[in-house]
């Protein structure tokens, strides 16, 4: 699991530079040159790095259960594998390359982003409640803690799907990305620790 809160924070430090570059801009240019497209850069691959962690973490707790080296949890029993993966699984026994297709397969075209389907994707690997224990941890209540972030997920979606250019604050960024920085450390905590 470690791999993945490391490719986290690989991509993070991406989105990261990208608020460096601006500073930098900002500060050497007038303010009639726009730079706010690096703002909403920024926040988009700080939650398309969410997204890929639990991604990572679901494959990663899915073979590990598998092992039986986590606990399998309903949704983990409720998984299912296609005859076609069945059939190519027995040509390599020593390997788990099959049900790591299947589960980029079937989790491939799936957003992990959204707080719903972030607690959806945890249900495969733990049967803690996440937003709960979220919750108790940062001091807050669940409902706050998923309209945070599935408010900067919106914003997000508005800047891919719907190319908005409406006004984005510097500051806001800043605390979207350090909010998801906060839940991918948290999430990873618990599923390391709840198993």
């Amino acid at each position: 699991m470690q791999i993945a809160i490391k490719n986290f924070e690989k991509n993070i430090k991406k989105a990261r530079h990208l608020a460096d570059i601006y500073r930098g801009l900002k500060a050497n240019t007038t303010a009639a040159i726009d730079l706010s497209d690096i703002l909403r850069m920024e926040l988009v691959l700080a939650v398309s790095a969410l997204d890929h962690y639990i991604h990572e973490i679901i494959r990663l707790g899915i073979l590990e259960a598998y092992r039986g080296r986590r606990r399998r949890t309903k949704s983990f029993l409720k998984f299912s594998v296609s005859l076609e993966t069945l059939i190519n699984s027995d040509r390599d026994l020593t390997t788990l390359d099959w049900l790591e297709a299947e589960i980029r397969l079937q989790f491939g075209h799936k957003s992990f982003q959204r707080a719903e389907k972030i607690a959806e994707a945890i249900r495969f690997i733990s049967e803690v409640n996440l937003w709960n224990k979220l919750a108790t941890q940062l001091g807050s209540t669940p409902e706050n803690i998923k309209l945070r972030l599935n408010s900067i997920v919106e914003r997000r979606n508005k800047i891919v799907h719907e190319a908005d250019t409406s006004f984005i604050h510097e500051e806001w960024v800043e605390e979207a990305v350090n909010f998801i920085i906060l839940i991918a450390n948290k999430i990873h905590e618990i599923v390391t620790t709840n198993y």
